[in-house]
Parts: structure tokens; C-alpha cells; sequence
């Protein structure tokens, strides 16, 4: 009787896990070349984001390094309407914003911090923002998608 109910907490607690909602994810169909520990991003807590148009949004991303790597180029799209949208305006050079600064080791944990603006849109819109970071050989270092809304908002003066 104990090994069953033992089973059963196993089986409950082990698909609590698989079930928690998160708003962000770590992409499909990609190797990992690091370990993400954490993610933070302005505007998003439990499994939503909820954005305006202008607004600033702070991005902080905990990581361990899994490969080492010299330069670190990332890039930020938007998928709404089915299509998929270059973010601008923010710097592709992720050295930038990693503390300690590059070069990236083996095993060691790194700090990624950075801010993007979401652009305006007329419209109440579901996103995905997509943050990709790839070394100079193309090695993608990390990896994430979270999803939002865009809610309505007076244009900027």
C-alpha cells in the first residue's frame, strides 16, 4: 500500500512539473550551448506579458556557458499576423550586455541584460518575441520565446 501511494505522489508531483506554465520557453529544434537558469522581463509575471506600444522593456537572462565562444550576436524578432518581424533599435552586440564581458568559458555563469522598445500598433495584437544569441560561427549560445500582448495605448507625443 505505501509503494502505491508513493507511486502516486510521484506521478503527481512529476506532472505538477511538466504542467507549471512559464512565459517564456527555451526554443524548439535547437542544441543548447548553455543553460539558462533564469529569465526576468518587465511587463511579465507567472505565464503573461502584457505590453503597450513605446514602452521600454528591461530583458535579464542568468545563464552557464556550455561552449566557448568570442563574440555573441543577438537578435530579437516579433511574430504577430502570422509573419515574422525584425525588432529595431536595439544593440546586436551582446558583449555589450554581459557581465562578466566576453570572451564567454566553459562552466562559467554570465549576466545578460538589455533593454528593447515595443514598436506601436494600432491594434490589440497577440506577439512572440524570439531572443536568439549565436557566436561568431553560428552556434546558437541561447535561446527563448515568450508571448505577449500588445494592448492599446495613446501614440507618443
Amino acid at each position: 500500500m505505501i509503494r502505491l501511494q508513493q507511486f502516486i505522489s510521484l506521478i503527481l508531483y512529476i506532472s505538477s512539473v511538466f504542467s507549471m506554465d512559464s512565459y517564456w520557453k527555451i526554443c524548439d529544434n535547437y542544441e543548447p550551448k548553455s543553460k539558462i537558469h533564469f529569465i526576468n522581463i518587465t511587463g511579465c509575471d507567472n505565464n503573461e506579458c502584457n505590453f503597450h506600444g513605446h514602452q521600454q522593456i528591461s530583458i535579464y537572462s542568468e545563464f552557464t556557458a556550455l561552449k566557448k565562444c568570442r563574440h555573441l550576436t543577438v537578435s530579437f524578432t516579433a511574430i504577430a499576423f502570422y509573419r515574422r518581424y525584425d525588432i529595431p533599435g536595439y544593440d546586436t552586440n551582446g558583449c555589450h550586455s554581459l557581465f562578466p564581458k566576453c570572451p564567454l568559458f566553459i562552466k562559467k555563469t554570465y549576466d545578460y541584460k538589455t533593454k528593447i522598445e515595443i514598436p506601436f500598433i494600432p491594434i490589440p495584437v497577440t506577439i512572440k518575441i524570439r531572443v536568439e544569441a549565436k557566436d561568431g560561427t553560428y552556434y546558437m549560445i541561447f535561446c527563448f520565446v515568450f508571448n505577449g500582448s500588445i494592448n492599446l495605448r495613446h501614440e507618443k507625443d
